[in-house]
């Protein structure tokens, strides 16, 4: 985001690369504008009701996981939430589209794509049993949503700006060290049972012995320090595991410094939060300032004119949701985040339909599954929520299904009854 009252004041003007800058604005909103959405549909609405889970493939979505509410929500709609390889999506199916479980997922996949679904494609969607397979499609759902979240955080002397200088400092300022308790808690890597973020937690300290660590409704954040890294000639360390972070935090010392985000030259750095802290007769501030390779989209909250924050806890808020909403951003839009992330969902999808496969957990194809959970009454005609079945044409398949298994002959009213009776026992009402 710029205006005509953008000022550049942390990083060198040079913008002939394509990168974006955002360096306050007087249009932005007050206070924090937060745009993270974690909830866990499956979980918060699914896991403790009534539901359906199916599983299937198609030409052109891939493979995909799908459930949906069998009792209604409110007037009558039911929930769905989908799960394939470009992304979650979350449905809400009106009550015209709910009679039939098919129009539920045909109606689930016009949210996705205009094309209907093939009869091989419905031939090769298989039902599961729900009380084997929720804690299978809760744990695909967390691994699908952003909860937790690395930050590279360099530290930047007076002079010294270049990557290499960056990388291979090892100075601690009172300042930084000021900084690293405004970004989070000092943690003990060794046995650290929380999020590691990749760090060494054995106790050998490879990657150091302490880091910092933070929460922000509900996302965990692990700060990779480099000057809390061992460091030799010639070793890279520090930057196998900052060079790898989406977002890199640079904390500048020097007010005469500018940080040209060109010299960083990993191809997964994409944002740099470049902080300088700033002396005022009113008191101390944290200036910082953003830069986004391209393709990176824009994403709040965006910073005011000046870019100027009291240090305090408000101020640290807006900054993680800030470096939160920048590395959701980049993931979910710049094309080797984006592709690397849909290959993980198809991955996950493919690695359940394995499991199904080796524990034989398919209870029944599409056009045989009964799921209308309401209770009505015995004398009303009772519809398979699957097309227009009804129970008394199922009752006749189930019945002939078994007699020719079983090869009885001679009188067959007996067996028939007793078949029925079960069927209606079984049957859901």
């Amino acid at each position: 985001m710029k205006s005509k009252e953008d000022t550049n004041e942390l990083f060198t003007p040079d913008r002939s690369r394509g990168y974006e800058f955002e360096t306050g604005t007087s249009s932005a909103p007050p206070g924090i504008v937060d745009f993270i959405h974690d909830n866990l549909t499956y979980n918060d609405y699914f896991y403790d009701i009534d539901h359906c889970i199916a599983i299937g493939e198609e030409e052109e979505i891939g493979p995909f996981i799908i459930c949906f509410e069998t009792t209604d929500s409110f007037c009558g709609n039911k929930r769905a939430v989908m799960f394939y390889k470009k992304e979650l999506t979350r449905v809400m199916v009106p009550y015209e589209q709910t009679k039939t479980s098919k129009d539920i997922i045909n109606f689930a996949f016009s949210k996705i794509t205009d094309k209907q679904l093939t009869i091989n494609d419905w031939n090769k969607i298989r039902w599961l049993e729900v009380q084997e397979m929720k804690e299978d499609i809760l744990l695909i759902e967390k691994k699908m949503n952003f909860t937790e979240y690395k930050f590279g955080v360099l530290f930047a002397p007076e002079g010294k700006i270049a990557e290499d200088e960056l990388y291979q400092n090892s100075l601690m300022s009172e300042d930084f060290r000021e900084f690293l308790e405004w970004l989070g808690d000092k943690i003990p890597l060794s046995g650290w049972k929380q999020f590691k973020g990749g760090l060494d937690v054995r106790g050998t300290d490879l990657t150091g012995s302490h880091s910092y660590f933070t929460k922000y409704k509900g996302q965990s954040v692990m700060y990779h320090i480099g000057p809390f890294m061992p460091y030799k000639d010639n070793d890279p360390s520090r930057k196998r595991y900052i060079g790898n972070d989406v977002v890199v935090i640079i904390f500048k010392e020097g007010s005469g410094d500018l940080f040209d985000p060109t010299v960083m030259r990993s191809q997964y750095n994409h944002v740099f939060a470049v902080v300088h802290k700033v002396k005022t007769e009113s008191g101390d501030f944290y200036r910082f300032e953003i830069s986004n390779k391209p393709a990176v989209p824009p994403y709040p909250p965006y910073l005011p004119n000046p870019p100027l924050f009291p240090i305090n806890s408000e101020s640290r808020d807006l900054f993680l949701c800030k470096l939160i909403n920048a590395e959701r951003a980049t993931i979910a839009q710049v094309p080797i985040f984006r592709s690397n992330l849909s290959a993980t969902r198809e991955s996950l999808i493919n690695d359940l339909k394995n499991t199904i496969k080796e524990k034989r957990r398919t209870l029944h194809t599409l056009p045989n599954y009964q799921t209308t959970p309401v209770a009505r009454k015995a004398d009303e005609k009772r519809t398979s929520i699957i097309g227009d079945i009804n129970y008394e044409e199922l009752e006749e398949r189930f019945v002939a299904k078994l007699l020719s298994e079983r090869n009885i002959n001679g009188d067959q009213s007996s067996f028939k009854q007793m078949v029925k009776t079960l069927f209606k026992a079984s049957a859901v009402k």
